[in-house]
């Protein structure tokens, strides 16, 4: 079976950065921008990203450029070439998991985006707030429309990988990323020309208050630094295995990590200067996405266009993600048992949606069924953010340090001395102490 390879350095940045901007980059991030001390939160993110996220994207990415073969096999095959035990592919196991399960609880949040994008096309999206929050509690109530969502989700992502890295997932990110850029600036535009809060939100989002600096701030900001690259969880190994040796890895990552910041801070001068024209506050999480969102654009000026625009957003922002997480695990099942990407594609997307059954079926006829106080879906999301996803950056980084030899990374990095001796001690030492530090808290 021959390998697959991204057509140049161009599709390798847009699907990485699709990979890395997801839901959380449209709204999320900006919020914590803004709550965090705005300016300052972002210098220190922007600090983190650069010292701590981007080399562990950088080590990722190399040691799958490396390997040049599935996540089990290339972290198997680095393992044996340094004279280690075969077991340490159980980290790509681990991984797959990750992938998994995080795949399975964002194909029931992008149903309800597809749910709501068709009803704002269609107009049937209120204007009252009560009947807002009711059209919401239906929703999570009615697992049967849950399902179908979810299920047209789950098929549009195992569609576009079921086609390939040249003809799925870099012709989709080729497509969406720029719409979605020119999605979002459409929006600014809108927020700074039919809303009075657009200097507030501006405000809100820039002010430098350096009083907002304290221990919390720095973790916010090293978590949101740490997992908005979509490090951690083998998605990255993977599309560095289909990076040409031509393509310089460094600039690649430098370019993901400034798309992704770029889209938080547009998000944010998109949708707060509507949030704050109907003195909402700005909170995050689903329950705003789909209640606060839609009371905010009621009664303004081409509501059903810019509502539309909104879901498209988050659509195209959960899509280009989701087949992210999705290939890791289509590739892999192609290579282990010898089947066709579209029978791996299949199987893949039918293991995701009987995952994600119980867990929308944990806002209605499981919603007594609680493990340590959090229902099925609450709980999934708290071990894979809290639990799995550090471990697995921990992962990344002692393979990268630790188990493969000096001398291959640095011939895959082909960078100068100076700046490989930043990134080896940033991977090595730096990273795994964060990881921990984010892992204990």
């Amino acid at each position: 079976m021959s390998h697959n390879t991204w057509s140049g350095k161009l599709g390798f940045i847009l699907a990485s950065a699709g990979a890395a901007v997801g839901i959380g980059n449209i709204w999320r991030f900006p919020y914590i921008i803004g709550e965090q001390g705005g300016a300052t939160f972002i210098m220190l993110y922007v600090i983190f990203v650069f010292a701590i996220g981007m080399p562990l994207l950088v080590a990722e990415i190399t040691l799958g450029r490396y390997a040049k073969i599935n996540l089990i096999d290339g972290l198997k095959k680095i393992a044996h070439e340094a004279n280690k035990s075969p077991l340490w592919s159980v980290c790509g196991w681990f991984s797959l998991l990750t992938l998994l399960m995080i795949l399975s609880f964002y194909s029931v949040v992008s149903g309800w985006i597809i749910f709501y994008l068709k009803a704002s096309i269609i107009k049937s999206i209120p204007t009252d707030i009560e009947q807002i929050k009711s059209l919401w509690s239906n929703l999570l109530s009615d697992y049967k429309i849950q399902i179908i969502f979810h299920a047209i989700f789950i098929s549009l992502t195992m569609f576009v990988v079921a086609k390939g890295v040249i003809e799925g997932l870099e012709m989709l990110n080729n497509i969406l990323m720029p719409m979605l850029f020119i999605l979002l600036i459409l929006l600014v535009i809108y927020a700074a020309f039919f809303t009075s809060s657009f200097a507030y939100s501006a405000k809100f989002l820039f002010s430098f208050d350096i009083r907002k600096i304290n221990s919390n701030a720095a973790l916010q900001a090293l978590g949101q630094a740490c997992f908005s690259l979509a490090i951690g969880a083998g998605a990255m190994f993977v599309y560095g295995s289909y990076l040409p040796k031509k393509i310089d890895i460094t600039s690649s990552a430098s370019y993901v990590a400034i798309i992704q910041l770029v889209v938080g801070i547009l998000a944010g001068l998109a949708i707060f200067p509507i949030i704050f024209d109907k003195n909402l506050p700005p909170e995050y999480g689903p329950g705003l996405m789909f209640v606060a969102i839609p009371n905010a654009f009621a009664g303004m000026a081409m509501t059903d266009i810019i509502m539309t625009s909104f879901f498209l957003l988050l659509l195209f922002a959960a899509l280009t993600s989701s087949i992210n997480l999705a290939e890791p695990l289509v590739s892999t099942l192609c290579a282990k048992f010898s089947v066709s990407r579209q029978r791996s594609s299949v199987t893949i997307g039918i293991i995701a949606f009987i995952l994600g059954i119980p867990l929308l079926l944990s806002f209605n006829l499981l919603a007594n069924y609680k493990i340590m106080e959090k229902g099925l879906f609450e709980l999934v999301i708290h071990i894979v953010t809290n639990f799995m996803l550090p471990i697995g950056g921990i992962m990344y980084a002692i393979y990268a340090t630790y188990i493969i030899a000096k001398d291959k990374i640095k011939s895959e990095l082909r960078t100068n001395r100076i700046y490989y001796n930043i990134w080896y001690y940033s991977v090595k030492y730096l990273a795994p102490i964060t990881l921990l530090l984010i892992l204990i808290s």
